[in-house]
């Protein structure tokens, strides 16, 4: 049996990458993006492509990703973000998944990284995602990464969606701290508080993927993800921390807030 699927994209202003990201889902059955008040011309590019166009105010990533779910016409959808290509080998072994019995409610896909103009291979970068579900029986939960909320069986699909993280080094750098930030602001609504055992671990987090997962294969990107990787988890203490002190006082919903 084969089924259909609605592929889409959370967009605001992103026209320096919406087009090739939308052209890399048209094996896709439906295309859409859902716009939360873009200014640029993110919207008439998508229109001129033929893409299906929703508007929703932003309401937080999961909250966000849950209304396109909704609003999707087909039973199986899949996701990108704007700033994110999908590589012709994982989109094949989706439509082969499609064309089978479907004994999977969610799918994990592998996401790769870029940086100093190099494809990351090594240090664990190559990172799966659950990106392709089934509408009816999954829903995102309202935080910053794509987590589903229901504990389900899961199976990878073979093939990565590309993601060129930030032009350079310092974007890059202040996004990642950004989202450490939010995450921060939103775990110490749920209890989280600052841990000196956390932090001082970030040294392993560096170790782990730089060496036991041969991150110092891909050269100086490697190294620099790697630092990145254990600096963020400085970065979300350290939030933690300002909070515990009231130096930093947590926004009202930090879950509503773009890091993207």
């Amino acid at each position: 049996m084969s089924h259909k699927i609605t592929a889409f994209v959370l967009t605001y202003n992103g026209e320096k990458y919406i087009e090739d990201c939308l052209k890399s889902l048209m094996w896709a059955d439906e295309v859409m993006i859902v716009d939360s008040g873009s200014k640029d011309r993110t919207v008439e590019i998508a229109q001129a492509l033929g893409v299906r166009v929703e508007t929703n105010s932003w309401a937080g990533y999961g909250n966000q990703l849950n209304y396109a779910l909704s609003v999707a016409s087909h039973d199986w959808v899949f996701f990108t973000d704007q700033d994110e290509v999908v590589l012709p080998e994982l989109a094949q072994n989706i439509r082969r998944e499609l064309n089978g019995e479907m004994n999977y409610l969610a799918y994990k896909t592998g996401g790769q990284n870029s940086l100093f103009g190099h494809w990351l291979q090594w240090g664990g970068t190559i990172e799966a995602n659950v990106r392709f579900v089934n509408r009816h029986y999954v829903t995102y939960c309202p935080v910053q990464h794509t987590y589903i909320c229901e504990k389900l069986p899961k199976k990878t699909i073979k093939g990565v969606v590309r993601h060129d993280m930030a032009p350079t080094m310092i974007e890059w750098w202040d996004r990642s701290f950004k989202l450490a930030t939010i995450e921060a602001e939103v775990d110490y609504a749920k209890g989280a508080r600052f841990s000196a055992w956390k932090a001082g671990m970030f040294w392993w987090r560096f170790v782990r993927r730089y060496v036991f997962k041969l991150g110092f294969l891909d050269g100086w990107a490697g190294l620099y993800m790697a630092l990145q990787r254990s600096m963020y988890i400085l970065a979300y203490q350290a939030c933690l921390l300002e909070l515990d002190r009231s130096i930093r006082q947590p926004k009202e919903d930090p879950n509503t807030s773009k890091f993207r």
